[in-house]
């Protein structure tokens, strides 16, 4: 989250005249010289020349005395070059050229997204309004809207295809998903659109856009545990991710806060597991979020958790220090290995009901799903957690960090497992009848468009007459027989919770709803109206069954965070009390 801006490469291979002529004619070897030119280019002579030296006549760069001039010359000479690639007289070919160029464009790119940080404000409130949520069978639902994922090309990616990086890397989709939308261009590099076997390079920008269907989560209200000037703490539900990804943007917790309670600008100071609940604090204010950040640097915040595990756990303060390693990244899949992470957790039984036992947690430090495989480690995993209590490691199912199967398997075995979760039901027949609906609607604006350019129509007798507003409103007929009446509602018809929010803190005021104990939105039912369809689309096609509230629960709770001069608490969950049961 930080970075430390890099300053003049100490190089002995820096050309002590830097003399770009003489340069090129004493180095054979275009690699580098490369290197040298490029050692040139980054400097930065407003910020390397110090007051106490600016008025000397050498600055000193690693080993080397090189006088100021020259370095001004030398980078205004190349500057020049690169913009006329076609100029032989600097010696470099434009192949060259434009490796420079990539090279120089990543890094840039590379620095801009590092020094991305609390500094930024978070999601504008015209993001959203982009799609509504609805609220069926006690889980949250939005509304399927389009959308396009843009990132850079990761140095795992390099001397890949683009079919191979996404059917590797984004593991929603078949193969022959993202073929289609890459011979269809939804899928671009650089803004253009290319071929399956396109190899990805450095500096590559992909893209791909989709008609986006998100996952559901509980439909709950949101405990706001704070809310003060600097910061929002909440009592994060299970199920909801803390920030967009994957399956998930709407239905992450700064989205949900965001359109419900109109807040644009909160940023994660920590994250917990999407299944995982509790405590979750999020800034409002540079300051104050820098302030907590650093107290989790330095591991000045205590942090207690509470779980249900399998079996009774042993008596007393149990202390893993095992090391993790990440064996899945797609997956966000870890284990037990040596070299690995540093990682330390203490573990105390609280009660135990003749099957299962409450365990207070208090990680040490804070690596991705720690608890969870400390416990696996143990012998006593979370009763639900669908990775880490897995046959898929083995009939002892890694316990003692031992796996019985490959890495590769233990993978392909669990991928298989936390798929079973998007049950199709069949085909949706919504699809089918929104399909036919949108074929008659474009036949029905193509008459409209002829009509248009005549601006008049014949009545019966022959005579023109102004065409009316009724005459473009009547009902077509469908293929099966049935009536259908479009009618056209824009979303800014009907202000919504978002836009009276943002024209309340627009005028310096807050939102009526901010200051609340819980979030209480309307939940409105399913409107077939606001469903809209893709036909590339294929989740639109098929129906899927909703899954279990229970489900989507891991029993893991971040029960308190208390940093120096602060404390929060979240109330505990049902599953925690000492005399539940698990009934399936």
């Amino acid at each position: 989250m930080f970075e430390c801006d890099g300053g003049i490469p100490q190089s002995d291979s820096i050309p002590e005249s830097l003399d770009i002529d003489k340069a090129i004619k004493n180095q054979p070897c275009e690699q580098e010289l490369e290197v040298n030119l490029m050692a040139v280019r980054d400097v930065d002579v407003s910020k390397s020349i110090s007051p106490e030296i600016e008025d000397s006549e050498d600055v000193t760069v690693g080993k080397q005395n090189i006088a100021p001039d020259l370095i001004l010359n030398s980078v205004k000479s190349f500057k020049t070059n690169e913009k006329h690639p076609d100029n032989k007289t600097r010696g470099l070919s434009n192949r060259a050229l434009k490796r420079q160029r990539r090279m120089q464009n990543s890094k840039e790119r590379h620095r801009k997204n590092k020094v991305r940080t609390v500094e930024d404000r978070g999601y504008s409130t015209n993001i959203f309004s982009e799609t509504e949520y609805y609220f069926e069978n006690g889980l949250r639902k939005v509304y399927p809207y389009n959308f396009t994922f843009s990132t850079h090309a990761k140095e795992r990616w390099y001397k890949k295809t683009i079919l191979a990086v996404f059917t590797e890397e984004f593991v929603a989709g078949t193969p022959e998903f993202y073929r289609r939308h890459i011979e269809v261009g939804k899928v671009e590099v650089n803004g253009k659109r290319v071929t399956e076997n396109y190899i990805i390079k450095n500096g590559d920008e992909i893209s791909h856009t989709i008609h986006r269907h998100e996952n559901p989560v509980v439909g709950g209200n949101i405990e706001i545990i704070s809310d003060t000037d600097d910061l929002l703490v909440i009592n994060k539900p299970a199920s909801i991710p803390c920030h967009p990804c994957g399956k998930y943007r709407f239905n992450s917790i700064v989205f949900i806060l965001g359109k419900e309670l109109g807040y644009s600008n909160l940023r994660n100071i920590y994250r917990l597991d999407r299944l995982t609940s509790g405590v979750l604090i999020l800034g409002k204010t540079v300051a104050r979020t820098k302030q907590l950040e650093d107290h989790i640097v330095k591991r000045l915040v205590q942090k207690e958790y509470v779980c249900r595990v399998v079996g009774k756990f042993p008596d007393g303060l149990i202390k893993v220090d095992q090391p993790l390693a990440c064996m899945r990244h797609n997956l966000t899949l870890w284990r037990v290995q040596e070299g690995g992470k540093e990682s330390q957790t203490s573990f105390e039984r609280l009660s135990y009901n003749g099957y299962t036992s409450v365990v207070r947690c208090l990680p040490h430090t804070g690596r991705t799903h720690q608890i969870r495989v400390h416990l696996q480690y143990l012998g006593h995993p979370i009763v639900n957690d669908p990775f880490y209590n897995s046959e898929a490691w083995g009939p002892n199912r890694g316990k003692g960090g031992i796996i019985e199967n490959t890495e590769k398997e233990v993978a392909d075995a669990i991928l298989k497992e936390h798929n079973v979760g998007q049950w199709v039901e069949g085909k949706n027949p919504l699809y089918t009848k929104k399909l036919k609906e949108m074929k008659a609607k474009e036949g029905r604006k193509h008459t409209e468009e002829s009509i248009s350019d005549s601006q008049e129509k014949k009545s019966d007798d022959g005579t023109s007459e102004p065409v009316t507003e009724s005459d473009t409103n009547k009902n077509l007929i469908s293929d099966d027989g049935a009536s259908i009446t479009f009618t056209a509602v824009k979303e800014s018809d009907t202000p919504t919770t978002s836009d009276t929010n943002k024209t309340l803190m627009d005028e310096g005021g807050e939102p009526p709803n901010k200051r609340v104990r819980l979030t209480n939105p309307e939940q409105l039912d399913f409107n077939e109206e606001k469903w809209n369809i893709d036909p590339d689309c294929e989740e639109c096609k098929l129906k899927y069954l909703n899954p279990s509230p229970a489900d989507l629960v891991l029993y893991l709770h971040a029960y308190k965070y208390k940093g120096p001069d602060w404390e929060y608490e979240a109330s505990l969950p049902d599953w925690a009390s000492e005399e539940w049961r698990d009934i399936k």
